[in-house]
């Protein structure tokens, strides 16, 4: 069954309510260049689900729960806010992409739809002071960053990442 857009809308919004209860947790972490910065990421804790309408799935990640017409619909928490956008870009899968780095982060000033390319080139990436070249910025250096990484990064050859 499709959803209407008022559908959708219901569930962005209570999504944005929910979100603002995460506790906010400062990681202090590498940009490139070889300076540090501080990052806020919202994360949902790993040891029990947070509050009524969340399900684990898996070790790190939850999905909110929201019925609407006496269907339980299960959204990947990280792509609520991305719901209107397009499934894929120039024939590529999209997903909804961490800048921070943090699979636990959902702080919608930290993610960013775009194709699963892309979102796994972010692993390599030197960071915002290293050169980061993404249409969207890193906020932090890739966690597969180091010496011979290519800021290009893998591409998808079937269901594994090549670089």
């Amino acid at each position: 069954m499709a959803l209407t857009n008022a559908q959708i809308l219901a569930v962005i919004d209570s999504w944005e309510e929910t979100v603002g209860q995460f506790p906010v947790i400062t990681h202090h972490v590498p940009l490139g260049g070889g300076l540090q910065g501080t990052l806020h990421c919202y994360e949902i804790p790993l040891a029990a689900p947070y509050g009524v309408g969340f399900a684990k799935n898996g070790p790190t990640r939850w999905q909110y729960k929201r019925t609407i017409n006496q269907v339980v619909h299960r959204w990947g928490s990280h792509t609520v806010p991305f719901l209107l956008e397009p499934d894929n870009i120039n024939g590529k899968t999209c997903t909804a992409s961490h800048l921070c780095h943090n699979t636990r982060c959902h702080n919608p000033l930290h993610l960013c739809w775009e194709s699963l390319d892309d979102n796994k080139g972010r692993n390599w990436c030197p960071g915002p002071n290293g050169g980061c070249v993404h249409a969207v910025v890193c906020l932090r250096q890739g966690p597969l960053y180091g010496p011979g990484a290519t800021v290009a990064g893998p591409q998808q050859r079937g269901s594994h990442f090549v670089v």
